[in-house]
């Protein structure tokens, strides 16, 4: 766990670039130049660009905002896998709300008043369709919210990248652990990066559980 009395060095703040970045869109996606590698070094280094990835790195730069944070992976939206979670429950909400976005989910996403529960009268019978229903009947104090996945995702990142996080675009394919005081290192899609501390949130992937699990 990162505490703000640890943080006592000179963070470096997007140095040591190999090639030019190209800015796209307003984004810092540093991409191939021939033959050549886009090199960056940060003080933590964020694999993959899912929620997780996003509000760790958030979070981290909330938290200690003199940290160089960057999270590398395929753009918010173009993750060729399933998507979970529609809804928020109320400690999420809390969590999100002191990121930021707490005027995001108030225009953007509808409410859930609680949790509806649904049982069945007769739980044996198929041919019996009664159920009772169990739901708050007053408001609650926290609020949930219905979940746009794909909207909160992007602002999500937009978020995170307003507050100095830096997103780099590529996958990560391979992690060379440092030792004895040298910082990580992580290759893949033309990138070299380095950082003092590697979040591994590349899911089912594990690119950094592979190396330090068996």
């Amino acid at each position: 766990m990162l505490e703000r009395e640890q943080v006592v060095f000179a963070p470096r703040r997007w140095a040591n670039w190999t090639t030019e970045p190209v800015f796209m869109k307003g984004r810092d996606r540093a991409i191939m130049e021939g033959s050549k590698k886009s090199a960056l070094d940060v003080d933590v280094l964020v694999l993959g660009s899912s929620i997780s990835a996003w509000m760790a790195a958030a979070w981290l730069q909330r938290r200690l905002p003199g940290l160089a944070i960057a999270v590398v992976g395929p753009p918010v939206g173009e993750e060729k896998r399933p998507i979970v979670g529609e809804s928020l429950v109320e400690p999420a909400i809390l969590f999100f709300t002191e990121l930021g976005l707490g005027p995001h989910l108030e225009a953007r996403h509808e409410l859930k008043n609680g949790l509806t529960f649904h049982h069945k009268l007769s739980p044996y019978d198929p041919a019996d369709r009664r159920y009772s229903v169990h739901a708050p009947m007053a408001k609650l104090h926290v609020l949930a919210r219905q979940l746009h996945r794909p909207d909160f995702d992007r602002e999500l990142a937009r978020v995170a990248e307003q507050r100095g996080v830096r997103f780099v675009e590529g996958r990560i394919r391979d992690v060379e652990i440092g030792r004895n005081g040298l910082r990580h290192r992580a290759f893949g899609d033309g990138l070299e990066l380095s950082a003092r501390w590697i979040v591994d949130a590349t899911g089912r992937s594990l690119v950094l559980g592979r190396k330090v699990t068996r």
